[in-house]
């Protein structure tokens, strides 16, 4: 285990990352397994408002709201926008320390102050972002986003080809079980 600078708890990135791949495996299912992970994650590190996933609609397009643990919060974002929509254009990790210095931050009723959002990359295609968010600035080590970065290449790797809006009802409601 290593020392978090940060929250100076303990993170072993090694034991998370195998406790990761258990839930992503063990549900059957790759969403369910998602929920689980974005669970986990969540609870396990301290100081979080928010973690969760945006799931690519279409490439640059926007970012649909997916699984997420925490207050609810904006159910698209446009690709390039905000901390998130920047991830998925730039394909590159985003650390920022105050998000109110962040250009084109878009504001949320979390309080947020630092975010780090992770490109999900499936195939050479940004498949959505993993968010995490603190109300404290500058929240997150550099252990931390290894930890981040791990856990998103696992999930990237699991991610199901045809992508996850793809497999949405379609909007005639034709095939909503609800409708008996």
């Amino acid at each position: 285990m290593a020392e978090d600078p940060v929250s100076g708890g303990e993170v072993s990135i090694p034991a998370i990352i195998a406790e990761v791949d258990r839930l992503l495996d063990e549900s059957g299912a790759f969403l369910p397994g998602l929920c689980n992970v974005t669970s986990y994650l969540f609870h396990e590190l301290p100081d979080l408002s928010w973690l969760g996933w945006y799931v690519t609609e279409s490439v640059g397009g926007n970012l649909t709201l997916g699984p997420f643990q925490g207050p609810p919060t904006v159910p698209r974002i446009g690709w390039g926008k905000g901390v998130v929509g920047s991830a998925a254009f730039e394909r590159a990790v985003q650390i920022v320390a105050d998000v109110r210095r962040f250009p084109g931050n878009l504001r949320d009723r979390l309080g947020t102050r630092s975010e780090v959002a992770l490109p999900v990359i499936r195939s050479g295609i940004v498949q959505g972002v993993l968010s995490v968010k603190s109300q404290q600035v500058d929240r997150f080590s550099v252990i931390e986003v290894e930890l981040f970065s791990a856990a998103t290449k696992r999930v990237g790797d699991r991610w199901p080809k045809q992508g996850l809006c793809s497999q949405a009802a379609p909007k005639d409601g034709s095939n909503d079980e609800r409708k008996v």
